[in-house]
């Protein structure tokens, strides 16, 4: 998760390159990843966008797709297995893409730091009329996530276990549960991994719980 995560963030540009490539060059070169293929397959969407050298072995899933030319399918994959953000940037990699409907969905998740990594992809690829619209602020919470809801967030994106979360905001683990299923749901989203990545991509996870909250 955090090499994918650190992979990300330098795609997006709030991390160094050289930064990422510390973080991965050890999970990459170990045989951890032969027993986690789902964590090896994410690993290889993000490698192919920064030109890292990708895991060895076929990658399985979406990103297996993606590398043999079958970028619907991947697209649709990811969607599936409850990725949204990787369902959108794949599905800006066929030919002739509907860039608005991309950049509209990515819009929509408040994904800001990830448009712009996208734009800086298409660029470098020669893609013309990229879609500019409206400019994000990481100061807005489209996901309307209450204070506490975002305090959660944070401390899901930070990795902590729910038994962790209760100890830090001095609550019980059953409401920490509670509150990181509402955070899952309002995120649209069905897994820790695929929250945090969402509060990466809006830079909630560096955002004080005050400014993230209603």
């Amino acid at each position: 998760m955090g090499c994918a995560l650190a992979m990300q963030g330098a795609w997006m540009g709030s991390l160094l390159l050289a930064e990422a490539t510390v973080l991965c060059d050890e999970l990459l070169r170990s045989s951890i990843l032969d027993r986690y293929s789902s964590a090896r397959g994410l690993i290889s969407f993000w490698a192919r966008r920064l030109d890292f050298d990708s895991p060895p072995g076929e990658p399985a899933g979406p990103s297996g797709l993606e590398g043999k030319g079958h970028i619907s399918e991947a697209s649709e994959a990811w969607e599936h297995l409850g990725f949204p953000v990787e369902a959108a940037i794949t599905r800006a990699m066929v030919s002739d893409p509907d860039l608005d409907s991309v950049f509209t969905d990515l819009r929509r998740l408040g994904a800001e730091g990830v448009m712009r990594g996208l734009r800086r992809e298409l660029e470098r690829r020669g893609v013309k009329q990229i879609p500019r619209g409206e400019r994000l602020t990481t100061r807005t919470n489209p996901a309307r996530l209450t204070t506490r809801e975002a305090e959660v967030l944070a401390r899901i994106a930070a990795g902590l276990s729910n038994a962790a979360i209760a100890k830090e905001l001095f609550i019980s683990e059953k409401t920490a549960s509670h509150h990181v299923s509402a955070v899952l749901a309002k995120l649209g989203v069905t897994s820790r991994l695929q929250a945090a990545t969402v509060a990466i991509a809006n830079g909630w996870s560096d955002r004080t719980a005050s400014n993230l909250g209603n």
